[in-house]
């Protein structure tokens, strides 16, 4: 089983998605990676630079949002100004079923 966790906004009210419309993201992590994970902050401004760049990308993926467009920017590792911020080694991950029976 794979838990989603999906943003709901409003409640009693039926959501429809079209077909073809990606509706979940499988992301494989080591959580031994991330296990004691530590981050060092020095005078919160690279934390300040990290919350503004963060506010613009939600603004952008919510305007493209309200137009029914998706904007990709994980998959293509680019920001809301089409500035690189990382690379992928593969830009689709293809899986597969196996059924035993």
């Amino acid at each position: 089983m794979l838990p989603i966790a999906w943003k709901v906004l409003k409640p009693n009210v039926e959501i429809n998605i079209p077909a073809g419309h990606p509706v979940a993201v499988i992301i494989p992590i080591s959580l031994t990676e991330l296990q004691n994970f530590e981050v060092t902050v020095e005078n919160g401004s690279i934390l300040e630079k990290f919350q503004n760049e963060i506010q613009e990308n939600l603004q952008y993926v919510m305007e493209k949002s309200k137009i029914g467009k998706f904007t990709h920017l994980y998959r293509k590792a680019k920001n809301s100004r089409g500035e690189s911020v990382g690379n992928h080694e593969v830009q689709t991950l293809e899986l597969k079923t196996n059924r035993k029976s």
